[in-house]
């Protein structure tokens, strides 16, 4: 699984068998849409934010996209079944969960960079895209 999410979001003081206990998606455009829409609930109640509506919410994270990370997750954990349904848990959904959260915040980052608010490049070391704000005084030279 992605060691690179943890599990801040699962209510740890649930018993293990709560925790792999498996859930069949039986919808999955509706699952992936509400948790979108979890996500960016959560983020605006972090940041102080407004709420988007799902036009907006479409400019950093399609369903599809959601849907696809889902797909993916099943991939690598083979949290799968031969009934042709994909199956979550709820420390799959917490992988899911950060999943569409870090997507929301690279395509905000990428908006700003877009818009000329901030800099970014590529960081070999880090192998991931970096961010700065843009120096001011540059634009007057």
């Amino acid at each position: 699984m992605h060691e690179d999410y943890d599990d801040e979001f699962l209510d740890n003081e649930l018993p293990e068998e709560e925790l792999v206990r498996s859930y069949r998606v039986t919808d999955l455009h509706g699952f992936c849409k509400e948790t979108r829409l979890l996500v960016a609930d959560y983020l605006r109640g972090t940041l102080n934010a407004k709420a988007l509506s799902e036009k907006e919410l479409d400019e950093f994270i399609t369903v599809k996209q959601v849907e696809n990370m889902l797909r993916e997750l099943q991939i690598e954990t083979n949290h799968h079944n031969d009934d042709d349904h994909l199956y979550i848990n709820m420390l799959s959904y917490d992988v899911l969960f950060e999943m569409v959260m870090s997507q929301i915040y690279g395509s905000a980052l990428s908006k700003l960079a877009a818009e000329g608010f901030l800099e970014q490049a590529w960081d070999d070391k880090l192998n991931d895209m970096v961010f700065w704000v843009k120096d001011p005084e540059a634009k007057k030279h």
